[in-house]
């Protein structure tokens, strides 16, 4: 499989684009904001980068991504527009807010070290904004290993390891068990079933927050 989405015509600078964080508010899975664990009451937005071309070839499901039956989200480049808008975002969300959260990354992985690097500065920098997500980078990589110095500190840089199998990493299965198991603990939003009357599931990761709270292997639902 070639190293960019199946879907090139999604794929957009950030100057094409109204804003590039997004409110997770219609997020099916994720939620508009935290009601448990440690950022309780703090809005969630969203960034989406291109899958593959942005992701190393140490992630585990490369050629299953979710992301291939996704057409709908925009994926943007990581390059200088993506750096100044965010840098536009990020001041006016700070003013808005006591604290907000960033799902880093809905789709996609940290692009290069200099991106990498740009999250750990504004992370550092600025006391309101958190971030949570997930990578594919080894720590023994030159990205994976900026990534777990701040994340070692499970602070406001929380990012899960999905290709390693110690503590604060992921993996994936076709039908996990519920609760904890030899592999790690099931994603409780994997878990719960969807409503009967068709509307969204109680249960989203903003009030769940096992992802935040433990630091024990979290099991995703392979979709």
């Amino acid at each position: 499989m070639e190293d960019r989405p199946l879907f090139k015509d999604q794929v957009l600078d950030a100057s094409e684009v109204d804003r590039v964080l997004i409110p997770a508010s219609n997020n099916c899975k994720l939620g508009s904001h935290w009601s448990k664990g440690p950022w309780i009451g703090a809005p969630i937005y969203t960034l989406t980068l291109a899958e593959r071309s942005t992701c190393p070839r140490t992630c585990p499901v490369r050629e299953a991504c979710m992301d291939n039956h996704m057409h709908w989200p925009v994926r943007l480049i990581a390059n200088d527009a993506l750096y100044e808008k965010l840098e536009s975002e990020i001041k006016l969300l700070s003013a808005l807010y006591g604290m907000f959260t960033v799902r880093l990354h809905q789709l996609g992985d940290f692009a290069d070290e200099t991106y990498t690097r740009f999250w750990l500065n504004k992370v550092h920098a600025i006391p309101e904004l958190a971030t949570f997500g997930f990578t594919a980078h080894l720590k023994s990589s030159k990205i994976g290993a900026l990534i777990e110095e701040s994340s070692y500190l499970w602070d406001r840089f929380r990012i899960r390891f999905s290709a390693e199998t110690d503590e604060r990493s992921t993996t994936v299965m076709i039908a996990p068990p519920i609760g904890r198991h030899r592999a790690g603990i099931t994603c409780p939003v994997d878990a719960a079933p969807p409503k009967r009357d068709g509307k969204p599931r109680d249960l989203k990761c903003g009030s769940c927050g096992l992802c935040l709270t433990s630091r024990e292997p979290i099991v995703f639902k392979l979709h």
